[in-house]
């Protein structure tokens, strides 16, 4: 097939090096290449020779903003249908395949496209193409599979709203304010009562209009060669027929500039926010509206507290600055609690004026060039993430086309200082739209694997240090473990140290060290799903990702930050409020509360059993003074573990932390304060001073229920045991319950449409494994849900079981694993945890294990285990 190539592309190839470089014109990165198809499908190949698997991203150019109010949820409703089979695959081949390449597929809608990504290894590039490609323009949309699908969606909006918090009440009062009668104000999932209304008819119709190659973006990147590459998207993608493009233009948003509104929610403080137009992608301003937006946070250079200084006001609590740029509701927003003995007529009065003074303001260029830091650290972090790269650019990618993601490094070196003045007069003048939130109640009056370069050392101090010196990417990338999290802390001041993380995160020091460009995570982000990945009872951790070049002065700031930060009352007490509330809002989760009830019952005594983040009890019970000593107590030289990934080397590391972290005299005092409050400390007779006495989780011995009434959307079943087993038979074990899993799944999730997310899992060490299964589901499905959880849990003969499905469920692990160990961070996390389990060959040798893995072992593990397990069942009513 004839195939066009772009003209940018071309002018660089074509155009001496003394004109590619004039202004105007802006050549691609050498590794990349751009593709138009006769079919209209646009291609974009990005050459990794260094990554492990290739990542495919096709956007599809509709989202909820196409929808009416007779088919919204419309987008959203495909977008799983279109995982339930294509004219040459059912649902569970379509699986089944992905699994035996050890590859990954999912999708997710937004409001003007819709995004589906795969992960694939090189060599099964052609098959995962031919996957992805059947599924966007030859899906048969199962009408036997469409009830089922309704019944997932609508479970996943019950989800949505058991886990909704206050934040999110205030944000959707917001979004419906700003977005009122425009094509955005209908939400992506849809509602119960539109999604009853929707039939297969309508969606089918849907589907056929909207998916063709002419409206799909599609992004291959990985280790490819582009002839090769651009062959293979020939013979899958380009088969498909064009269309023309549906007549729908979605209702842009009018902010109601000069409005306002008030309205009460259950928050403890009023809160004003505040919006103004803002550049669209496509537009002239787009990167310099981001960079104001950087530089005016709180948290970043804080050019905005200038402004608020000149007007009087005091330190504006809560104080948040974000910027959308999407089309038809592009705006920026300000927003901040109400400080005591302020109107909100008088702080929006202040806001404004400060936002406005920034036209007249000499923003300093090395502020902005810190934030082209940021940038290029960031991008250059996407590059090791296949996976994310189409999806973080995907709606630049939709709204601008591929040469918009390009030339981004160009077009950032061309924003000046003066820009961003120009554009804060132009987009501030205007009277902002203002919602103020009040606190419910009485009216508050004036408040209107192998690798040479891998070394482990021990060093005198105690410090554990982890060297990976591979020179593949620019990134030097440190995973910290700070061991015994749970043990230091104790029940009574279980969330302590999550607290000393947040204290952490917002020091100066960790704004010195985002202007080196490096980026920090301190903690998980409750808002984000699946990002509690790295939280654990037995550590807490620090992260950080910066250019090599910096890796040596970012060290040396991160371990002051970490010693030396004042622990000062104001933020301690703000912070310890926030907890709180994210603590409350937890205890209104059917999920939460099963999953800690669950915890208690099966781990007993065990640190293991107690939340990493606190609960309501123990968070009251917290003084500052409980941080300043485990502060001094958990930063031993001997509870660290550091690891690290990156073009630095091992010898230079360890001369590096050995003068940052030296042998320390015992924290005796504060040991002695510590065991005052945590009885679970014991003297260690190999040495003198206290260590954390790790209580191992108790065998479960008898079968037990526990029922909890909550009143949710949704009730919650989490099962949970704890048992011994034959350690050679780990890896069968946990291949068992992931058959479970997926057998399970596709029975109540796939085919009765009983629950959006459900599974069960096995995971063992020494010898001693805990398994478990959980779905949420909605309460007339909560009966029948348990009884079909138990016949799979003690499903002995595991009926059908073949070679196939063994095979496919060990690929699927292993290709989880390896989509998980693909940036340096990641290695550096899993090289952490293999020295911490005393074998640095931990996930190789599980990897060599799983491949192991026959249909026997399996159904020898079924009949020698299942059989015996004891049960704790919770259910959240």
């Amino acid at each position: 097939m004839k195939h066009h190539t772009s003209t940018l592309l071309g002018l660089a190839l074509l155009l001496p090096a003394s004109l590619t470089a004039q202004p105007g014109f802006s050549a691609p990165p050498s590794n990349t290449r751009m593709v138009r198809l006769d079919n209209g499908l646009q291609l974009l190949m990005i050459r990794l020779p260094g990554v492990p698997l290739v990542g495919l991203s096709a956007q599809v150019e509709v989202g909820s903003n196409m929808e009416s109010e007779a088919t919204s949820g419309c987008c959203h409703m495909l977008e799983h249908l279109l995982f339930n089979g294509t004219t040459s695959m059912s649902q569970e081949e379509l699986y089944a395949a992905v699994d035996r390449m050890g590859g990954y597929n999912n999708a997710h809608t937004t409001n003007w496209y819709t995004n589906y990504m795969m992960l694939v290894p090189p060599e099964s590039l052609g098959e995962g193409m031919e996957i992805q490609s059947s599924m966007l323009y030859r899906s048969t949309l199962p009408a036997e599979k469409f009830e089922k699908e309704r019944g997932i969606v609508l479970e996943e909006i019950a989800q949505g709203r058991d886990r909704e918090s206050v934040y999110d009440r205030m944000q959707a009062e917001w979004h419906d304010f700003l977005l009122e009668g425009s094509a955005q104000e209908l939400p992506t999932l849809g509602t119960p009562a539109t999604l009853g209304r929707l039939t297969r008819d309508e969606v089918l119709g849907f589907y056929q209009s909207w998916y063709r190659p002419n409206l799909t973006m599609l992004t291959v990147m990985g280790p490819i060669e582009f002839d090769d590459c651009l062959a293979k998207v020939e013979a899958s993608y380009g088969q498909a027929a064009p269309g023309p493009r549906p007549d729908v233009i979605p209702r842009p948003a009018v902010l109601p500039l000069g409005q306002h509104r008030v309205r009460r929610l259950p928050v403890e403080q009023a809160r004003l926010m505040l919006a103004w137009p803002a550049p669209a992608l496509g537009e002239e301003g787009v990167l310099a509206s981001t960079a104001l937006t950087a530089l005016l946070d709180p948290d970043g250079p804080a050019l905005l507290a200038v402004g608020l200084f000149m007007q009087g006001l005091p330190p504006l609590p809560g104080l948040e600055i974000s910027c959308s740029n999407e089309p038809g509701a592009a705006h920026f927003s300000v927003a901040a609690n109400l400080p005591e003995g302020l109107t909100a007529e008088e702080l929006e009065h202040g806001l404004v004026a400060a936002l406005r003074s920034l036209a007249s303001l000499e923003i300093p260029a090395s502020k902005l060039e810190e934030w082209r830091l940021s940038q290029r650290t960031a991008e250059a972090l996407l590059m090791e993430k296949p996976h994310y790269f189409g999806m973080s650019h995907a709606a630049e990618i939709v709204h601008t086309g591929f040469d918009g993601v390009l030339d981004l490094q160009a077009r950032l070196k061309a924003i000046r200082p003066e820009d961003l003045a120009q554009l804060a007069g132009r987009c501030f003048a205007p009277a902002p739209a203002a919602l103020l939130i009040l606190p419910e109640g009485p009216s508050v009056g004036a408040v209107s694997a192998g690798n040479d370069a891998l070394r482990v050392l021990t060093q005198p101090s105690g410090l554990t240090l982890i060297a990976d010196s591979t020179g593949e990417s620019d990134i030097f990338a440190l995973q910290l473990m700070i061991m015994h999290r749970s043990a230091w802390e104790g029940p009574q001041r279980a969330g302590a140290i999550d607290l000393l993380h947040r204290l952490w995160a917002d020091s100066p020091k960790a704004r010195e060290l985002a202007r080196l460009g490096a980026q920090l995570k301190f903690h998980d982000a409750e808002y984000i799903p699946y990002d509690d990945h790295y939280t654990s009872p037995a550590w807490s951790f620090v992260r950080m990702e910066v250019l090599a070049d910096e890796a040596a002065t970012a060290c040396e700031l991160l371990v002051e930050l970490m010693r030396d930060t004042p622990l000062e009352m104001d933020a301690f007490q703000d912070l310890r409020q926030a907890a709180l509330r994210r603590a409350a809002s937890k205890d209104g989760s059917a999920s939460e509360r099963a999953r800690q009830l669950l915890d208690h019952a099966l781990l007993g005594d065990s640190p293991s059993a107690l939340p990493p983040e606190g609960d309501s009890q123990s968070l009251s019970l917290i003084k500052l003074s409980d941080l300043e000593t485990l502060r001094s107590v958990i930063l031993d030289p001997g509870n660290l573990v550091f690891s690290t990934r990156g073009p630095v080397g091992a010898g230079q590391l360890d001369s590096l932390f050995q003068s940052l972290l030296p042998p320390q005299a015992e924290a005796t005092a504060a040991l002695e304060a510590l065991q005052a409050i945590n009885q679970g400390l014991q003297r260690n007779p190999e040495r003198t001073g206290f260590v954390p006495l790790s209580a191992k989780a108790p065998l479960t011995a008898a079968d037990s229920t526990l029922r909890s009434q909550l009143g949710s959307a949704q009730s919650a079943i989490r099962m949970g045991s704890v048992f011994s087993h034959r350690p050679e038979d780990a890896a069968a074990l946990r291949v068992l319950f992931s058959i479970i899993s997926d057998r399970m799944a596709f029975d109540l999730r796939e085919t009765r449409g009983w629950a959006y997310s459900l599974g069960a899992w096995a995971s063992s060490r020494k010898g001693v494994a805990q398994a478990g299964a959980t779905i949420g589901t909605r309460p007339e499905n909560r009966e029948e849900a348990l009884r079909a959880m138990n016949e799979y849990l003690h499903n002995v003969k595991l009926k059908n079981l073949s070679e196939d499905e063994v095979t496919r469920t060990v690929s699927s692990l292993i290709g989880r694993e390896r989509m998980r160990r693909m940036s340096s961070i990641n290695q550096a996390w899993y090289r952490a945890l293999d020295v911490i389990s005393g074998d640095q060959d931990r996930t190789a040798k599980e990897d060599t294990e799983l491949l192991a893995v026959r249909p026997e072992d399996v159904l020898r593990v079924a009949r020698e285990t299942l059989p015996t397990l004891h049960w704790i069942t919770v259910i959240v009513e």
